[in-house]
């Protein structure tokens, strides 16, 4: 038993100092890489050269500084008058509600044509939830949940060609438009900024103030 016993002695203390040298070893070896890492971040960062030119690959960066085009040959007067356009087109999202005979569509369009969000009760998960799909509960959840869909996709405000007349006369598309103000979105678009010297004095500028930095 005593020799057993002493013979475990050196063999502990054998097996401490390799285990002492590893951690030498490991330490020493991550200290290097560290200095390694250092080194190429060091010499990739003095080789970067900025571009002489930006280029600016978000084709709606424009739109969200109020800086865009808009387009002001049709549809600019009164919207419920016979003799102009309607729906007008000096927008760059537009609003579309429709009631059928069963169902609640609500969807964004772009001016160029696209379509960038679209809800309808047509949805089964949507569907499944409600009552019936054209009713007043219906317009205002497909409200609530056509302007979170906006939110989320960066869009913020568009413009709502809809008369008001017939807003006061339809509760479905007043709970649609209460429900979509709810959420925190606008329904109208701020006013192209204009770098032109003389701004006529009758012109009021309308609708939420575009954010500084995109």
């Amino acid at each position: 038993m005593l020799a057993s016993k002493l013979l475990r002695v050196p063999y502990m203390k054998s097996i401490r100092k390799v285990l002492t040298s590893a951690e030498k070893l490991s330490l020493t070896s991550a200290a290097v890489d560290t200095v390694h890492r250092d080194e190429k971040k060091k010499s990739i960062k003095a080789d970067i050269v900025p571009h002489k030119t930006f280029i600016n690959r978000n084709p709606r960066n424009l739109e969200r500084l109020a800086l865009a085009h808009k387009d002001q040959g049709w549809g600019k007067g009164i919207p419920d008058r016979p003799a102009t356009n309607w729906p007008t087109g000096s927008y760059h999202h537009r609003i579309l509600f429709e009631v059928s005979g069963k169902h609640t569509y609500a969807s964004l369009l772009h001016y160029h044509g696209n379509q960038v969000v679209a809800v309808s009760t047509r949805e089964w998960s949507i569907q499944k939830m409600l009552y019936k799909g054209n009713d007043v509960s219906a317009c205002y959840n497909i409200g609530t949940i056509f302007a979170e869909r906006c939110i989320r996709a960066g869009i913020s405000c568009a413009s709502w060609t809809i008369p008001q007349n017939i807003v006061d006369n339809s509760d479905r598309i007043k709970s649609f438009c209460t429900a979509v103000v709810e959420t925190g979105f606008v329904l109208e678009e701020p006013d192209q900024i204009s770098f032109k010297s003389f701004q006529p004095p009758h012109v009021e500028k309308k609708g939420p103030r575009p954010p500084k930095t995109v």
